[in-house]
């Protein structure tokens, strides 16, 4: 269950490995978890000016509070090739209401020390 909210590191990696198997409607919340949000968490980049440009020309606005993890997967989101650039904003979007999700899931529930997502769901999970 915290891995269709929360990527967990240490706990979601298997759970997203298995996910990506199973093609079951039970499976389908973890897969979507990890394909909308905790693959995007790998690295330390962060937002860029054109990335800021971009959203600011998309109409999206940041949450004040989003956590230099939570940046630095926006970024990469913004930058993913794979992704077509009218299903773009949707992506965004699709991405920050994952993050806010998971922020909100650890205010409710008891996350790692620090709450703060620093999950490392390397892009090597296979689809």
């Amino acid at each position: 269950m915290v891995c269709a909210f929360y990527p967990k590191p240490g706990t979601c990696e298997k759970v997203y490995q298995q996910a990506m198997k199973d093609k079951s409607i039970t499976a389908e919340a973890v897969r979507a978890e990890y394909n909308g949000y905790a693959r995007y968490l790998d690295g330390s980049g962060s937002l860029t000016d054109a990335d800021r440009q971009w959203l600011n020309n998309s109409g999206v606005h940041l949450p004040s509070d989003l956590t230099p993890a939570n940046q630095a997967g926006l970024h990469n989101v913004i930058n993913d090739p794979r992704i077509a650039a009218e299903a773009r904003l949707t992506a965004v979007n699709n991405f920050l209401s994952r993050a806010v999700e998971a922020e909100l899931y650890c205010g409710f529930n008891s996350c790692d020390a620090g709450a703060e997502i620093t999950a490392s769901a390397s892009g090597t999970i296979a689809n």
